[in-house]
C-alpha cells in the first residue's frame, strides 16, 4: 500500500513540476508579446489542468482551457473583442489535427489577431504538419520543442500557402527556468520576411479609358498622362514594391472599381472576394460597405479639387501692383502715353491758332494739363 502511495505522490509531483515549467514558460512568452488572454487546446488530465490554470491565473491572465475534440466551435471559442489572443496547442495530443482542421474549416485567418504557441516534446519541428497550414507572411506562429525543462523556439511562417509558398522555420530563441526567455530573433518582422522568393501574386487594375496602343505599354509609359492618372501612378508604386519584396505579378484588367449591386460586389472587389485577385492596383475610396470585404493600405494617392493661380516667383516681384506685366511692357506703355499726349496737345494748339473764336472750355484755355488728364484717363480706361 505504501509503495503504491509513494508512486502516486511521485507521479503527481513530477506532473505538477513539468506543467509548472510549461506554465511559467507560456506565461512569460505571452506577457512578452503583450497578451493577457489565452486559450489552451490540450489533452491533459484534471491534475495537470488544475496545476497549469492556477499558475497562469496568478499573474492576472485570463485563461480558457478547451479539451481537444472533433466538434469544436472555433468561431465561438476564439471570438475576440480585442486585438490579440494567445493560443496554446499541445502537439503531443493525438487529436491535435482536429484543432487545426476546424480552425481552417471555419475560415479563421492565421494573422496577427491570433498568436499561436505550439508545444511538443519532439526534438525537431514537425515540418510535414506545418506545411499543411494555410500560413501567410503576417502569421504569428511559434513552435516550441521541449528538451527536459528547456524550450527551443522557432518562428514559423509561409509567404503564401495559397500561392505555393515555401515554409520557413527559423530559430528564434530559448527558455529555461534559470535564464528565462531569451529571444535572439529581434529584427523587425516584415523586414525579416521581406523576401517573397519570386512568389506569383495576382493584381487587378480598373481602367476607364481604352489602353492605346496596348495594355502594358499604356500603363507602363506616360502616354496621355491625363487619362487614368491614379491607376497608372499606383502601378508605378507596385513596381517599386515588386523589386523590394521580390515577387512576380499577374495583372488582370477589371471592368470597374467594385460596387455593391444586388447584395454582391462587381469589378475588382468582386474578383478579390472570389479569390481571383490578391491586390488591387487601382486606388479605392473608403466606403462603409467596402471595409468589411477588403483590407485597405495607407493612402497612396491624394485627389482633391484645387484652384491654380499663375504668379511669378516672389523674389522677382519688385512691386505687387505692377504684376504680372514685365518692366518692358510698362516702359512701352509710358512711351505710348507720352506720344499720345504730345499729339493731342499739338492738335489743340493748332486748332487754337487757326480758330480765333474765344472758348470757355478748359481744354482750350489750359491745353497742356487737360490733354495730359485725357491721356491718363485713356491709358487707365477711365471714360
Amino acid at each position: 500500500m505504501i509503495p503504491r502511495l509513494l508512486f502516486l505522490l511521485t507521479t503527481i509531483f513530477e506532473s505538477a513540476r513539468a506543467n509548472g515549467v510549461s506554465a511559467r514558460f507560456t506565461k512569460q512568452y505571452f506577457l512578452e508579446k503583450g497578451i493577457h488572454q489565452m486559450v489552451v487546446f490540450a489533452c491533459w488530465d484534471s491534475i495537470e489542468r488544475m496545476d497549469y490554470c492556477q499558475k497562469i491565473m496568478k499573474s492576472d491572465m485570463k485563461l480558457a482551457y478547451i479539451p481537444i475534440s472533433n466538434d469544436l466551435d472555433m468561431k465561438s471559442i476564439l471570438r475576440v473583442n480585442y486585438y490579440k489572443l494567445g493560443i496554446v496547442l499541445d502537439l503531443d495530443c493525438p487529436q491535435r489535427e482536429d484543432v487545426l482542421d476546424q480552425f481552417s474549416k471555419d475560415r479563421l485567418p492565421y494573422n496577427e489577431s491570433y498568436f499561436w504557441l505550439m508545444v511538443t516534446k519532439a526534438l525537431t519541428p514537425p515540418k510535414d504538419l506545418l506545411r499543411q497550414l494555410p500560413l501567410t507572411v503576417e502569421s504569428e506562429l511559434t513552435l516550441a520543442t521541449r528538451w527536459n525543462v528547456t524550450y527551443i523556439l522557432y518562428d514559423v511562417y509561409n509567404p503564401s500557402y495559397r500561392h505555393g509558398g515555401r515554409l520557413n522555420v527559423t530559430y528564434m530563441g530559448h527558455w529555461n527556468p534559470e535564464d528565462g526567455l531569451e529571444i535572439e530573433l529581434v529584427q523587425y518582422k516584415y523586414k525579416r520576411r521581406g523576401n517573397l522568393h519570386g512568389l506569383s501574386l495576382n493584381f487587378s487594375i480598373a481602367l476607364t479609358f481604352p489602353p492605346v496602343p496596348d495594355f502594358m505599354t499604356y500603363i507602363s509609359n506616360p502616354i496621355e498622362r491625363h487619362l487614368d492618372t491614379m491607376h497608372r501612378f499606383n502601378y508605378a508604386l507596385v513596381l517599386q514594391l515588386r523589386d523590394i519584396y521580390n515577387f512576380s505579378m499577374n495583372i488582370l484588367r477589371s471592368s470597374s472599381w467594385g460596387y455593391l449591386v444586388n447584395g454582391s460586389f462587381n469589378g475588382m472587389l468582386g474578383d478579390m472576394i472570389a479569390g481571383l485577385v490578391d491586390i488591387g492596383i487601382t486606388p479605392l475610396q473608403f466606403k462603409q460597405e467596402r471595409i468589411d470585404v477588403a483590407e485597405f493600405t495607407v493612402q497612396a494617392y491624394k485627389a482633391r479639387s484645387a484652384i491654380i493661380f499663375r504668379n511669378p516667383k516672389g523674389n522677382d516681384v519688385k512691386n505687387v501692383f505692377l504684376t504680372p506685366f514685365r518692366d518692358e511692357v510698362w516702359w512701352i506703355t509710358l512711351f505710348v502715353g507720352i506720344v499720345y499726349w504730345l499729339l493731342l496737345w499739338s492738335t489743340v494748339r493748332i486748332e487754337l491758332y487757326f480758330n480765333k473764336e474765344t472758348s470757355i472750355a478748359t481744354l482750350n484755355s489750359q491745353p497742356a494739363s487737360e490733354s495730359g488728364l485725357i491721356t491718363v484717363a485713356a491709358i487707365c480706361q477711365q471714360g
